[in-house]
């Protein structure tokens, strides 16, 4: 069950959340129409935002590729047409401004990886429902689920890990 009230976007997500993903600069407007992995990349980073506590009010299910919502695509496609009238966004509350440069500084190495990605947000989604399971267990879950060829135990380690010490995950 996500933490997370289900609701459509609307205008205002595609400023807000847009002007946040010009922030972080790994968003192609031109690509993101044809090229699943653009799509994908916009769907994980804005999960993983949220999974720094910044409340965005997206819901997310689990998904072939891992968490999705529905609502976050059609922020991407929207936002996909208005890219150039978007102007990017920052927190009024200092603590989420704050959580926000952590996020940035977190995602920043691999920002243009879908396959981490796609890991990181997966890792953190499996945990977040399903918080009493061992992590090594919800690891070979995960590699048993998905096609992740660069991507082994010691990897999901280091993601979960990076994640842990960053207080997206409890231990």
């Amino acid at each position: 069950m996500s933490t997370y009230k289900d609701r459509e976007a609307n205008d205002e997500d595609v400023r807000y959340v847009g002007g946040l993903i010009k922030r972080i600069s790994n968003f192609d407007p031109d690509r993101y129409t044809n090229v699943f992995n653009e799509r994908m990349k916009f769907q994980k980073t804005v999960y993983l935002i949220q999974a720094f506590d910044i409340p965005l009010g997206f819901s997310f299910n689990w998904h072939v590729r891992g968490p999705y919502s529905p609502a976050v695509a059609d922020v991407g496609f929207a936002f996909a047409d208005t890219y150039d009238e978007v102007s990017e966004s920052e927190f009024t509350e200092e603590r989420y401004e704050q959580r926000f440069q952590e996020f940035q500084e977190y995602i920043n190495p691999f920002k243009n990886d879908t396959e981490k990605l796609e890991a990181a947000a997966s890792l953190h989604f499996l945990w977040k429902n399903n918080e009493n399971v061992n992590r090594d267990v919800l690891i070979d879950y995960l590699l048993g689920e998905k096609d992740l060829p660069e991507t082994d135990f010691q990897d999901c380690e280091e993601y979960w890990q990076e994640l842990v010490n960053l207080d997206a995950i409890g231990n």
